[in-house]
């Protein structure tokens, strides 16, 4: 095809522009299409999506409902059906199942589903796995070891030590008295509040650096 072969549509391939304001025989005269006043009337006008004159807007008359969790977890999920065909080696952990080319990203660890069959005997090294999934594994001669969860410090403020009356916190004391709910396996206290106690000594317990220097002037210790 060639330049010249190029053919014009029926209608012309051009078309006159538009001349608003020239008159008002032309139709197009006095407000030139834009109609009286107003914000539309002017140049420059703008108007943010979803704005409706001033009234309600859509996305606000509508109900809402649920919720975003921010504590939620994303895991790689992975079916028993694909370790016999990708996986070479005997161990199926984030690395080898990476190399497989079943995985990418981290994300919050990997959980292994029952789906599907499994005939090797693998180990197993991941965050979680099914209840048929370990079963299956067990059944083909494997094992499936899961990765602990990483353990999250409860933060204190110092200045709930204030209403204790012993001279020795630890956990257990911290439990008992209700300042941390039952089953916390570790704490930190953080700088937050008065600090009025004197000679405490702090046992197993996590202390900021803040928190440290302020306890430390009030002649406290830690001990681990």
């Amino acid at each position: 095809m060639n330049l010249g072969d190029i053919k014009a549509p029926a209608g012309g391939a051009t078309k006159d522009r538009k001349r608003v304001g020239r008159g008002n025989a032309s139709g197009w005269g006095g407000t030139a299409g834009k109609g009286h006043k107003g914000g539309k009337a002017r140049s420059g006008y703008s108007r943010r999506p979803g704005f409706e004159g001033g009234q309600m807007p859509l996305q606000r008359r509508l109900p809402k409902y649920g919720f975003t969790s921010i504590f939620k977890k994303e895991y790689n999920e992975i079916r028993l059906s694909d370790l016999d065909d990708k996986i070479k080696g005997d161990v199926v952990s984030f690395e080898t199942l990476r190399e497989a080319g079943l995985v990418r990203k981290y994300l919050d660890g990997v959980k292994l589903l029952g789906n599907g069959e499994v005939k090797r005997s693998f180990k197993v090294v991941v965050e979680k796995a099914t209840a048929k999934a370990i079963e299956k594994i067990a059944a083909a001669g494997g094992v499936v070891e899961l990765i602990p969860e990483p353990i999250i410090d409860t933060k204190v403020k110092f200045s709930a030590l204030n209403k204790i009356k012993s001279e020795v916190i630890d956990l257990n004391l911290l439990i008992a008295e209700k300042v941390v709910p039952e089953g916390t396996q570790s704490v930190l206290l953080v700088d937050a509040g008065a600090f009025k106690r004197k000679n405490l000594t702090i046992k197993g317990l996590k202390v900021s650096e803040s928190a440290w220097r302020k306890m430390k002037k009030a002649h406290c210790k830690v001990e681990e």
